[in-house]
């Protein structure tokens, strides 16, 4: 089943840059998006992912050492909400042609979740 959850983190934007840049560019397996901004208290994550299992063997794995590492011990204590995803909105997707032109499609993306459900892109 889809997992997504919601973070707000009381630390500064520079510190979410440094955890980026540790964790490298390549998305880790089993996320599906990743979203982050700075908030007047600190920066907020929205993550998706394939399964509650991806995310918590990335955020054990990965997640856990470099954050731990970066923000140095000043016990930063981000607020955590698991979200139950029903519905999945996504801009229409750019296809390649045989010839190597991007395309937009002109027809909304069908999205089918891991768990069997499916939603429907709406934004144009």
């Amino acid at each position: 089943m889809s997992y997504a959850f919601v973070q707000d983190i009381p630390a500064t934007w520079d510190t979410y840059l440094g955890i980026a840049d540790a964790l490298g560019g390549a998305a880790p397996e089993g996320l599906v998006i990743h979203v982050a901004g700075p908030t007047e208290e600190g920066f907020r994550m929205i993550g998706i992912w394939d399964s509650r299992e991806a995310w918590d063997r990335f955020r054990d794995d990965r997640l856990r050492s470099i954050f731990e590492r970066l923000a140095g011990g000043s016990r930063v204590q981000p607020t955590y909400r698991e979200l139950n995803i029903v519905h999945l909105l996504s801009r229409p997707s750019t296809l390649q042609t045989r010839d190597g032109r991007a395309r937009r499609s002109t027809s909304p993306d069908m999205h089918h979740l891991p768990d069997g459900g499916s939603a429907r892109s709406v934004v144009p």
